[in-house]
């Protein structure tokens, strides 16, 4: 605990009051964690004395501070401690003992804190205090980003510090590589710990019914896709051609890129239809291929009419 706590107050020290102020101490129900793992409860009389209350046993103890030394001197009857202040609000005292180089004494206000757990109260004032917004990524790994909690869009996370975060409060520097998060909304590129790009997906269903993420992708024109990378749960795919299921668009792909595109269509002819991979998704355009026909296929070298198009349509080989 000691170490989760040193780490989460870094974050959170530039905001910490002082004792000076003696009302933050004073005549309130403060408790401490002990060696034992049991709750024992203080209360600091303004008169010096100290209440110490554990298991419904209660002994009177002192307590004098010194203020020069940013200091508080406890007499628990069993013992005498001295304390540095190390961070103080209206929640929390958590001072270092005296003489240690990371041993902490933390005191949480029942009132505020009833389940004493000060971790998570310096975990949630960091996270309010730096404006940090948490994700949560597809393997599970939740992430803090650094002024994430007012991004709007992908490009407000750009530049920011990432963290991932542990069951126990503890977080560590994002490892560099590509993280798609949870819902597949975003992929992030991280690199030192920091987001170098962010870019939101176009979620594309298949025809087996499984979807891949075309990062960066656009909805408004498909061609603007060409070159952009394509991931499946955020791992790039290796399949040459995938079609998607509502659009029939066929995406070649080469590096797990965009490499072209193209679209399926059905054609009905005087007799029978065609099934065509075409350039353009509206129209059948030459050099397009007939993938499959009804009732014979391949279809005889010819000319043929297409039913909504004027001109008759080429066949050859």
């Amino acid at each position: 605990m000691n170490e989760i706590v040193s780490q989460l107050l870094k974050s959170v020290a530039f905001t910490t009051l002082s004792l000076k102020k003696k009302g933050i101490l004073t005549d309130k129900p403060w408790g401490v964690i002990d060696e034992d793992g049991e709750i024992q409860k203080l209360i600091f009389k303004q008169n010096g004395e100290l209440i110490l209350s554990k298991n419904g046993k209660v002994n009177i103890g002192s307590w004098e501070y010194f203020a020069e030394a940013k200091s508080l001197l406890i007499d628990r009857i069993v013992d005498k401690i001295l304390l540095k202040e190390v961070y103080i609000d209206n929640n929390v005292l958590i001072f270092k003992i005296d003489g240690t180089d990371n041993v902490f004494y933390s005191l949480a206000n029942e009132n505020m804190i009833p389940d004493f757990n000060i971790p998570k109260y310096l975990y949630d004032k960091k996270n309010e205090e730096l404006k940090i917004g948490s994700r949560r990524l597809i393997d599970g790994t939740l992430i803090q980003i650094y002024n994430g909690s007012w991004a709007q869009h992908p490009f407000d996370y750009i530049g920011q510090r990432a963290l991932k975060v542990f069951d126990n409060y503890h977080s560590e520097s994002m490892p560099d590589g590509s993280y798609i998060t949870e819902d597949k909304d975003i992929t992030f590129k991280i690199e030192h710990g920091v987001i170098n790009s962010a870019y939101k997906n176009l979620l594309v269903k298949l025809e087996d019914d499984s979807f891949i993420e075309i990062v960066g992708g656009s909805t408004d024109d498909a061609y603007l896709n060409l070159d952009h990378l394509v991931t499946k749960n955020g791992i790039p795919v290796s399949e040459t051609r995938l079609i998607s299921k509502k659009s029939r668009a066929v995406y070649t792909l080469l590096d797990s890129r965009i490499a072209k595109i193209s679209y399926i269509a059905i054609h009905s002819l005087i007799a029978g239809s065609i099934r065509v991979e075409q350039k353009d998704s509206a129209q059948i355009t030459k050099g397009d291929k007939i993938i499959d026909a009804s009732p014979v296929y391949p279809l005889p070298d010819g000319k043929y009419k297409v039913k909504g198009r004027w001109r008759k349509i080429n066949v050859r080989s």
